[in-house]
């Protein structure tokens, strides 16, 4: 069973990590400027032999420098490959959630071509029907309104100054 953090817990996680960042630089400025005073203070006092001994101290620094470089750099080379694993592993997601994707376009096309074939295209088809039947039958009465105006005169219908025919 897994417990969930309370509220409360947030922000000691935050505390916590700042502690530990601020302890370390605190711990190597320390390990670093004691071993310096130490030196400057020890040169005040025996000057003779005081460049001996800073020089002794600068090379122990050097040397406590490089080892400490060691895990500095293996974190390095283990960030490096976790780097490579998380784009693997995106690569991967990537790939998965296109085909998924592709499956959903197909699938969407295939419903809008579905629509189009069973409910447009028949609404389609009987708008025009209807359409063209109300424009023959509106042709169709012109010409009967038309012919029952002037019946002894058939070429009236071709005539350009009949007013019906403007209409």
């Amino acid at each position: 069973m897994t417990v969930s953090p309370e509220n409360g817990d947030a922000p000691q996680v935050g505390r916590t990590l700042r502690g530990i960042i601020r302890n370390t630089l605190i711990g190597y400025a320390l390990f670093i400027l004691i071993p310096l005073l130490i030196g400057l203070i020890v040169s005040l006092v025996d000057s003779v032999n005081a460049a001996q001994r800073v020089m002794y101290i600068r090379d122990l620094l050097w040397v406590v420098i490089l080892l400490l470089t060691i895990p500095v750099l293996m974190g390095l080379g283990i960030l490096l490959v976790q780097i490579a694993v998380l784009f693997g592993v995106i690569r991967l997601d990537i790939s998965a959630v296109l085909g998924e994707i592709r499956g959903t376009f197909k699938a969407v096309s295939g419903t809008a071509r579905f629509v189009g074939e069973t409910v447009v295209a028949p609404i389609i088809r009987v708008w025009t029907f209807f359409t063209g039947g109300l424009t023959f039958m509106r042709e169709l009465g012109r010409i009967v309104k038309v012919l029952r105006r002037n019946p002894d005169k058939p070429e009236a219908i071709l005539e350009p100054d009949d007013p019906t025919l403007e209409e």
